[in-house]
């Protein structure tokens, strides 16, 4: 019987760990696993201001080119912290919905959740339900008709 690679699924909690670990580190440039999900929450990261960079590469290095030719567990997606005064833009990154306690709210609650709990400089990513898009909070509402409802993924907080 031949060995068999195993790949570690990529969840939210294990990207949310890495970035504020990484960010009280005081790390620049950080390596995470590449996967649609992480590449979709990162992506949001970068448009609200929260990371400086996101590229892809090998679990060596920042490296476009490598990343295709990379086998499969050796793809990374590289990020830049962003950094005010010596100090990670990023502060905390929070999971909300958790394996064994999923957190589901409709654009009404939703609503109510984005007005009444996040504070300023906070965002929330959520996700459909079928688990193909994923937004910022204030985002969702735009998208979302009243009878739908999404997934609380993570707070992240500057």
């Amino acid at each position: 019987m031949s060995p068999r690679m195993i790949v570690k699924p990529s969840l939210p909690y294990d990207l949310c760990a890495h970035l504020q670990n990484t960010a009280r580190s005081r790390l620049r440039m950080v390596p995470v696993p590449s996967s649609r999900l992480n590449l979709g929450l990162l992506s949001i990261l970068l448009d609200q201001g929260f990371i400086s960079n996101l590229t892809r590469g090998t679990a060596e290095k920042p490296d476009p080119m490598g990343f295709l030719a990379a086998p499969l567990s050796q793809r990374r997606l590289w990020l830049e912290h962003k950094f005010r005064d010596e100090q990670p833009v990023l502060r905390a990154a929070k999971l909300v919905s958790k394996p064994s306690l999923r957190v589901y709210k409709d654009r009404s609650l939703l609503a109510a959740f984005i007005s009444h709990q996040l504070v300023l400089g906070e965002i929330c990513l959520v996700r459909s339900l079928d688990g193909r898009l994923l937004w910022e909070a204030r985002e969702a509402l735009k998208h979302l008709d009243n009878e739908q409802s999404v997934e609380v993924l993570c707070r992240v907080s500057s």
